[in-house]
């Protein structure tokens, strides 16, 4: 059967911290943020409003261009089914 991706654990972007880390840089706005991190401004305000997840492309280019290590700004979230705990009958 092939797995769904609700079986899968997602990568997320925490957006909290990552906003935090975008304001001790000396970038003026959201578009030059945008062009120093090689994505559109529209793709950005998307990550920072959690509405959409960064590509693998997208999760590359914002850590070069943080100079962060993944660690810093992502975690993993396990599908909501496996923190269920079974009782035995």
């Amino acid at each position: 059967m092939p797995s769904r991706s609700s079986d899968r654990p997602r990568i997320v972007l925490d957006c909290e911290r990552f906003k935090s880390e975008i304001r001790k840089r000396s970038w003026a706005t959201r578009a030059e943020t945008a062009e120093h991190i090689g994505i559109s401004e529209g793709t950005l305000s998307k990550l920072l409003s959690g509405k959409i997840e960064p590509s693998a492309l997208t999760i590359d280019r914002i850590l070069t261009s943080l100079e962060l290590e993944y660690g810093d700004l992502f975690y993993r979230e396990e599908p909501s089914w496996k923190s269920v705990k079974t009782t035995a009958a």
